[in-house]
């Protein structure tokens, strides 16, 4: 029988009860905190430090992801039937990504450095302890973690009643669900769960979000970078559910005014679905 034709979708939204009930009171909680922090000027990311050269450098980043994202697209289409990379493929991949990542994260900062900013200030490096952050971005990814989960359900109800029954898995879950091979498996799970956090809430949440909410105000930057995050990632099944992701993350960084929040929320995050997908669940998220 199919599971999404209209006499089983009842039984399918009974058996997400629980779930549905706890992403509405997220999504409540979340709407109090995005009208506080956005909407009633209550949020701490400052953004008197960025400036013209700063707006040059973000809308070179956004042109990038939007050529890196389309090209993406076009090259997933064309390599459908292609064989699976081997292990030393995917490791090399990881590694050339990891370099260009560290330098979209790095140049920015770099720049920003040498004008005579300080980072620590400008990040809010120093509003929390160790304490603080963990048991903040913990509280608020437990609050968010339903809203994802479900919207990432709904997505793929839709995706189904669309007739993509079964999409395909983003690459890196696929290993880290079915690969053989341990180096691949240690190489994307220490990007997930170390690396991609830093690098992607400092491009993301740190640098464009900033730009972003000078030039186009808090609402206007939290849609255009919590896009850009989604889209970067380059998988439709899942688009949905890392917009949620990056909204949450960006009213976490509005609210402590530190991007250690932000930064931690996303490893608990990645630590949470690698472990998931390691443990034999879907490698679709």
């Amino acid at each position: 029988m199919d599971i999404y034709s209209p006499e089983t979708l009842i039984p399918l939204l009974t058996e997400h009860a629980a779930m549905l009930g706890l992403a509405v009171v997220a999504l409540v909680l979340y709407g109090a905190l995005a009208d506080r922090t956005v909407f009633e000027g209550g949020g701490k990311v400052r953004t008197e430090h960025f400036g013209g050269v700063d707006a040059a450098v973000a809308m070179f980043l956004v042109m990038l992801f939007s050529l890196l994202v389309f090209g993406g697209a076009s090259g997933h289409a064309s390599e459908a039937s292609a064989k699976a990379p081997s292990a030393a493929d995917m490791i090399a991949g990881i590694v050339f990504s990891e370099v260009i990542f560290i330098a979209l994260a790095v140049g920015p900062l770099l720049g920003m450095k040498l004008r005579g900013m300080n980072l620590r200030e400008a990040f809010g490096l120093e509003r929390f302890g160790i304490g603080a952050v963990f048991a903040g971005a913990f509280g608020l990814l437990l609050l968010a973690f339903p809203l994802i989960t479900e919207t990432l359900e709904l997505a793929r109800v839709l995706l189904a009643g669309m007739g993509d029954r079964n999409p395909e898995p983003q690459p890196a879950g696929q290993v880290l669900a079915g690969s053989a091979s341990l180096a691949a498996r240690i190489a994307v799970g220490v990007q997930a769960v170390f690396l991609a956090p830093v690098q992607e809430e400092l491009i993301f949440r740190g640098y464009l979000y900033g730009v972003a909410k000078r030039y186009l105000g808090p609402a206007g930057g939290i849609v255009l970078v919590s896009f850009l995050f989604a889209a970067i990632h380059q998988h439709a099944p899942s688009f949905a559910g890392l917009f949620v992701l990056a909204v949450c993350l960006t009213l976490a960084y509005e609210w402590s005014g530190s991007i250690f929040v932000p930064m931690t929320m996303h490893a608990m995050f990645n630590s949470l679905t690698v472990i998931n997908l390691l443990a034999g669940g879907s490698a679709q998220n």
